[in-house]
């Protein structure tokens, strides 16, 4: 799952920016689809493939998978705060999601160390990690998938000569700046993917409702 993981997130470094109403942007979401799909698919078949390998035995398997899904809780819950927290303000959902798949590919590595005396494939038994092996040597183009995919998104929206300047992800929104390679007074604020910088429907509430609520306004300060 892991190597799966860092594949898709190279996958994603190269993957065209979609348009939902554009036609080729809707086949090219087959793709992200597939993955998704892909990445489900497997999710959903470790847990069962963990219950029947944790099973103590024919009289415990209540106790067993008791104990299971109480651990598998408390992971989830223990994952989302300092993945949520910790993690994706320190080092963005890229970098964030290489990390966790590394640490999968880490603990399949160990499991599989247990369980591959009960693999009657000789091959499959050298396979399999040397496979997951190599998927760790593609962490550091995975890493940048993110960073990439965002700038070719701005590249369409504001021009071939925009420059990532700022990017940083928190608990509550992730902001984003670009530049004008050419002209850096022409720079270009998003929030949560959505221009703060240009006219629109949010620029001007920004500077409407500030008005209305005062009533007899003369100064305005707006702070994004």
């Amino acid at each position: 799952l892991g190597a799966f993981g860092l594949v898709s997130q190279c996958w994603l470094a190269s993957a065209p920016p979609g348009n939902p109403f554009e036609v080729l942007s809707l086949l090219n979401s087959f793709g992200p689809a597939l993955a998704i799909f892909l990445f489900a698919l497997i999710s959903g078949m470790m847990f069962p493939r963990a219950v029947s390998c944790f099973a103590r035995g024919p009289g415990r398997r209540g106790e067993s998978l008791g104990i299971l899904y109480a651990a598998n809780t408390l992971g989830c819950i223990l994952g989302s705060i300092v993945t949520g927290y910790f993690l994706i303000p320190a080092l963005g959902s890229g970098r964030a999601a290489v990390v966790l798949a590394l640490m999968n590919v880490a603990a399949g590595l160990v499991i599989w160390g247990y369980a591959v005396r009960l693999t009657p494939h000789h091959a499959m038994r050298y396979a399999v990690p040397l496979v997951a092996l190599l998927a760790t040597t593609l962490a550091p183009a995975a890493g940048r998938g993110y960073d990439v995919a965002l700038l070719r998104c701005a590249a369409v929206n504001l021009g071939e000569d925009v420059e990532l300047c700022f990017h940083r992800e928190g608990a509550v929104a992730a902001t984003t700046a670009f530049r004008n390679k050419s002209n850096h007074l022409h720079s270009t604020l998003w929030v949560n993917g959505v221009g703060m910088t240009h006219l629109g429907t949010v620029t001007k509430l920004m500077a409407h409702l500030p008005v209305m609520m005062h009533g007899h306004t003369e100064k305005m300060l707006v702070i994004c």
